[in-house]
């Protein structure tokens, strides 16, 4: 790959001199002024070659007038030339928080008003124009398939600004902007601003290694933490949700000891605090605080987890009456509000303001400190970021929300920090975990929702399937828990399974969340297969569906190789092995991983009819291999899981 500037353009040209991408900078004045590089010298480049392949540009902008600059946006390449923007491209997307649409390179869909249906929510970035409709936050890959040519951009770095990139159509093609979004940041003359700095990676191999290639410079750039020991536990969510009661916790925690389960931590989700906000002030159905509950869970030999919202505040809160100045403002001064839940709306708090970081310290410390917690798990963690008026009006969304998440993981010490609803790039050096996806709900999909961003299983596998690169590199992968109870809940059996392999075949995070007592005998049989990370995430192979669902995954381990074919269609289907994968497996002998059935030697020629959103679970291991059906998942291709414990025996019910 290589760089060309002359003449105000930067452009990227491949090793026979082709031209990948072609285009200008410009920075954007919230007068709505316009600086175009070539004009003046306001405008430079600053290029430097990244060791890992690839160049690392940032833009420097210099105020060379007499008055002060105030900059919205900073985009470091408006490219509109060159092949990889032709009709036949293809584009990775990448969300702004772990919410967002996720999914692996894909033809643009036909209805672009799809794009941005959630369009990146409350991000500091301020509303696009139509003709930039179509946004892909941080990271994007471009793959133009008739050359297998692939192309990365993705900013390293969210530590003062969000980077950000818009997609417009255009008669010959594609416009792609990389933007750097600085907020209003004000510049006086003689001053520069910087922008984030934006990797560009370029390879004809396989899009997914420009991923590793990617992550590995972002864990580099942003101290990533991601060397914590993969979390196991059980979490109340997903059978009690709000109505979780201290009697709900004791039972479960009960059951989990007396079955000596291999798990670190029980979790206590949202439902023990009187508001959103009021986190110190606990509802009467726990009557004994919850410093006893976490005392209660550590007696047992576990460790205590909880869930907080610590940047939003509802409505109805006392924190919000006593003190409406710490909440951010828009422009009319009317309160920013992060979503509308539990009955009330809840409001983004300005994390620049000196008294909002000293409540936050209160909370944290009591606690992590006085309590006892060892896992956060931090959720809605999006609002600290969103555009607004601040108390410090020179700091950005980021700035503040970088500044409000390095409090907590000061105060948190050795604690777990998971981050949910949390803005991906800058949460990088800030948390052990990340939710990587929609909450799974306790359906497969969502039929009033088109965009897959709202909570579902479907929406969730599709994200994890698509962010495997990241897990161990950025901070450990959490795919919410698998489910196995057949009550109360929308998913067949064939679905809870398909989930199950997924977050097995994901490496990270392994959580339960049924009401333990009350599973069914076989629900309770699959525990001790299901709660061992490998921490390994699979690969994902194969043609990607309209859905932007992958075929299957595949995942390497050091006795074996793990492939899952997949059926995402509403009907029965024969799944089988592609001629290359069955080409890689060839001499080994191939055992379903639910069963252990021997099912022979890989070859295209075998069939397996698998039901509608099921899947095929295949071990290749040594012809002399036997699976153990009572032993973790892929217990045969990995042995001794990380963290595993001596396996427990299946639970009594």
């Amino acid at each position: 790959m290589k760089l060309l500037r002359e003449n105000g353009r930067l452009s990227l040209l491949d090793p026979q001199g082709g031209v990948l991408l072609s285009g200008r900078s410009r920075v954007h004045l919230t007068d709505t002024t316009e600086i175009w590089s070539g004009k003046g010298d306001a405008l430079a480049w600053e290029i430097v070659a990244h060791e890992g392949g690839g160049s690392i540009i940032r833009l420097v902008l210099t105020n060379t007038s007499n008055f002060e600059m105030s900059v919205e946006r900073m985009d470091l390449l408006v490219a509109d030339e060159g092949s990889m923007l032709g009709e036949q491209i293809e584009v990775g997307r990448l969300g702004w928080q772990s919410w967002s649409y996720t999914a692996l390179p894909a033809p643009l869909p036909q209805d672009h008003s799809t794009w941005n249906a959630e369009a990146p929510k409350l991000n500091p970035m301020l509303p696009v124009t139509d003709a930039e409709r179509l946004i892909l936050p941080w990271m994007t890959l471009l793959h133009e398939p008739t050359s297998e040519q692939g192309v990365l951009l993705g900013f390293i770095s969210a530590k003062t600004q969000l980077g950000v990139f818009t997609l417009q159509e255009t008669r010959t093609g594609h416009r792609l902007v990389a933007s750097s979004v600085a907020e209003g940041k004000v510049v006086k003359p003689g001053e520069k601003l910087f922008s984030e700095p934006l990797l560009i990676l370029h390879e004809t191999a396989r899009s997914y290694d420009l991923l590793h290639a990617y992550g590995a410079a972002l864990a580099d750039s942003m101290q990533a933490s991601a060397g914590r020991p993969i979390p196991t536990g059980w979490c109340s969510w997903y059978e009690f949700f709000t109505n979780t009661k201290e009697a709900d916790m004791i039972r479960n925690l009960k059951f989990i000891s007396e079955n000596d389960l291999p798990l670190r931590y029980v979790q206590i989700d949202d439902a023990y605090q009187t508001h959103i906000g009021d986190w110190l002030t606990i509802k009467e159905t726990f009557p004994h605080g919850m410093k006893w509950l976490a005392d209660e869970i550590k007696s047992k030999g576990y460790e205590p987890g909880i869930w907080l919202a610590p940047f939003i505040v509802g409505a109805d809160s006392d924190v919000y009456r006593d003190h409406p100045d710490w909440v951010l403002r828009d422009l009319q001064g009317v309160p920013v509000n992060a979503l509308d839940n539990w009955g009330t709306r809840c409001y983004c708090l300005d994390l620049t303001h000196p008294e909002v970081l000293g409540w936050l310290e209160k909370v944290f410390s009591t606690v992590v400190q006085d309590w006892g917690y060892t896992y956060l798990k931090l959720d809605f963690l999006y609002a600290g970021a969103a555009r607004g008026v601040r108390y410090n009006a020179s700091q950005t969304g980021i700035q503040a929300y970088r500044a409000g998440m390095e409090l907590i993981r000061r105060l948190a010490g050795d604690a777990y920090i998971l981050g949910c609803g949390a803005p991906y790039l800058p949460s990088v050096g800030v948390v052990d975990g990340m939710r990587v996806d929609p909450d799974i709900g306790l359906h497969w999909v969502d039929l009033k929702d088109p965009f897959g961003t709202e909570p579902a299983t479907r929406s969730a596998i599709r994200t994890a399937m698509s962010v495997g690169w990241m897990h161990r590199v950025l901070w450990n992968n959490d795919v919410d828990p698998v489910l196995l109870r057949d009550h109360h809940i929308g998913l067949n059996e064939v679905e809870r399974l398909t989930l199950a392999a997924v977050v097995a075949m994901s490496g990270g995070a392994a959580f339960l969340t049924d009401d333990l007592p009350k599973l069914e005998p076989e629900g309770a049989a699959l525990i001790p297969r299901l709660i061992h990370p490998t921490g390994k995430a699979a690969e994902p192979f194969g043609p990607i569906n309209r859905h932007g669902l992958p075929a299957g995954m595949k995942l390497q381990g050091p006795k074996g190789v793990a492939v899952a074919l997949f059926n995402w269609t509403d009907d029965v289907q024969s799944l089988q092995l592609s001629e290359p994968i069955a080409r890689e497996l060839a001499g080994m002998s191939l055992h379903d991983a639910w069963t252990g059935a021997k099912l022979g030697e890989a070859s295209t020629a075998q069939r397996w009819s698998t039901p509608p959103h099921g899947h095929k679970l295949i071990l290749a291991l040594d012809v002399n291999a036997v699976v153990d059906c009572a032993a973790p998942l892929l217990d045969a291709i990995f042995g001794e899981a990380e963290g595993k414990s001596a396996p427990a025996s299946s639970p009594r019910v």
